[in-house]
């Protein structure tokens, strides 16, 4: 049968080690400003498509993750994209 399981802290105390630690970083979210600064300059991003008709390649990727981040931004209560207001 194994030994019971002690936590990092428990360890610490009994050895009598202090371990100073610091608060763990969290990662924000991804703002994608590079592709607003190019939308706001009149430029646009190539997309490429499969014989499928599925996008591919980098543009397609950053247009995925600038559409996530415009889902987070518009409230959950409007049921279409063309309804929400335009601001800024």
């Amino acid at each position: 049968m194994a030994p019971p399981r002690r936590d990092k802290k428990q360890m610490d105390e009994k050895e009598g080690k202090q371990k100073i630690t610091s608060p763990k970083r969290l990662r924000g979210p991804t703002l994608k400003p590079e592709i607003a600064k190019k939308r706001s300059e009149g430029l646009k991003i190539d997309i490429q498509y499969n014989d499928d008709g599925e996008g591919v390649g980098e543009g397609y990727v950053q247009l995925v993750s600038y559409m996530g981040v415009a889902r987070t931004m518009v409230p959950v209560y409007h049921t279409d994209w063309r309804v929400v207001p335009m601001w800024n």
